[in-house]
């Protein structure tokens, strides 16, 4: 081979690995969009889910918008932009609620299911240490309140109240850490929402019902607990959407975040949370988490 054709042979190669480089960087570059205000739980999954990929290889560019507002407006002016959120159908459904349709599910924008989420029902552990006592107060008192989260829904409170045939009033709270401290401060007689490790290991609360199928500690299932009760089985979905991703983009990442779920950090966090992973979900598709939001508009 002369001097001319090895120089071409070098330049062909050269040109196809550039080629492949580029290619291969475009393939682990993603926009990811927090859409929740920074410090609370939301936002720091997002920057955990971030991390994660980061890890694995991926160039990541953070967004945080801070709120679906500001989210929306970053879709609508990069339509093309490939890019990766974190979302639950009770955010979803509150978002909508203050006018804000971020991104309707679809089966070509859904990308995976990260976990689904259980919830639990507490009480102030100085006033009920045991689910005898918060039982006996759910069926002597003539109406109760219910600390929570302004992404709770209201059929959730509306439904425990038409099976306890009793009124029952939600006293809402921006987010999880102000609920616990008002049901801690005894402004509400229980506390409900998402089941995390936190929780579970705030020894000034004593969570004693669930919405799962079965026991959890010292947690009875609240179907268990209280017939009738139509909501007792609720729980929420949290899933990876995508924005300007083709279909082999999607698959691509999909792969990868499943195999991060999967992972040691994330299998951890979600046992310590009592949650179900959600590539162990029968159906790991846009459907379920469809029929969620319908149920909760």
């Amino acid at each position: 081979m002369s001097i001319f054709q090895i120089k071409k042979f070098l330049t062909v190669v050269s040109i196809f690995g550039a080629v492949a480089l580029a290619t291969g960087a475009q393939a682990k570059e993603i926009n990811l969009v927090i859409t929740y205000p920074e410090g609370g739980n939301a936002f720091r999954q997002s920057q955990m889910l971030a991390d994660s990929l980061i890890e694995t290889g991926y160039r990541v560019n953070v967004v945080k918008a801070n709120n679906c507002a500001n989210a929306k407006k970053f879709f609508d002016s990069n339509p093309q932009t490939p890019a990766i959120f974190l979302q639950s159908d009770v955010a979803y459904v509150e978002q909508l609620a203050v006018g804000c349709d971020l991104m309707p599910i679809t089966k070509d924008n859904f990308v995976t299911t990260a976990y689904f989420r259980i919830n639990a029902m507490c009480s102030a552990a100085a006033v009920h240490p045991n689910a005898e006592s918060a039982m006996a107060l759910l069926k002597s008192s003539k109406s109760v309140t219910v600390a929570s989260s302004t992404s709770t829904p209201l059929s959730v409170i509306e439904s425990l109240a038409s099976a306890l045939g009793k009124k029952v009033t939600m006293v809402p709270y921006s987010g999880t850490s102000g609920s616990v401290r008002g049901v801690l401060s005894r402004d509400a007689d229980f506390w409900y929402g998402g089941l995390t490790a936190g929780i579970t290991n705030n020894q000034e609360l004593f969570c004693w019902g669930n919405t799962g199928s079965t026991m959890i500690r010292s947690m009875v299932p609240l179907k268990e607990l209280i017939p009738g009760y139509s909501q007792a089985g609720f729980g929420s979905y949290w899933y990876i959407q995508s924005n300007g991703l083709d279909t082999g983009a999607k698959k691509t990442i999909k792969q990868d975040v499943d195999a991060i779920f999967a992972n040691s950090k994330w299998s951890k966090f979600m046992a310590d949370g009592f949650m179900a992973p959600g590539y162990q979900l029968k159906n790991n598709d846009a459907n379920n988490i469809l029929k969620n939001i319908n149920n909760l508009k």
